[in-house]
């Protein structure tokens, strides 16, 4: 098993493990939510994991990118995918899923992402 960071040619001054103040801004929501209130933490305090995905993002082929971005985020369905590929909708359906393993793969190993998602399971 590789060990982290995944992408030994990352570009420099990228962090892919999380920042001190990430864990600041938990404690600060928690520190200022009303009694008995859940705690609402700024978005800001997520931009490291917006870059971490961004970067396995950056793993992909530049295809299953395409793929990837044109179904997750455009919404298209895999017959329109197809159609601008010029393959059948499962052979776009295949890329996709190929990109989507790949991405959990090196997700797994991300220390950061693995501690976001246990924390957000149990609370």
């Amino acid at each position: 098993m590789k060990e982290w960071p995944y992408n030994p040619n990352q570009p420099a001054g990228r962090a892919l493990i999380a920042p001190p103040e990430a864990e600041d801004g938990e404690l600060r929501a928690l520190m200022e939510c009303a009694p008995f209130g859940e705690p609402v933490v700024a978005t800001t305090s997520l931009l490291h994991l917006r870059d971490i995905i961004q970067d396995a993002i950056e793993l992909l082929t530049e295809r299953e990118q395409w793929v990837f971005n044109a179904h997750a985020c455009e919404r298209l369905s895999f017959r329109e995918i197809g159609q601008q590929l010029n393959v059948g909708k499962t052979t776009a359906f295949d890329i996709y899923h190929r990109a989507t393993e790949t991405l959990r793969n090196i997700l797994d190993e991300c220390p950061a992402i693995v501690t976001h998602i246990n924390h957000k399971e149990t609370t």
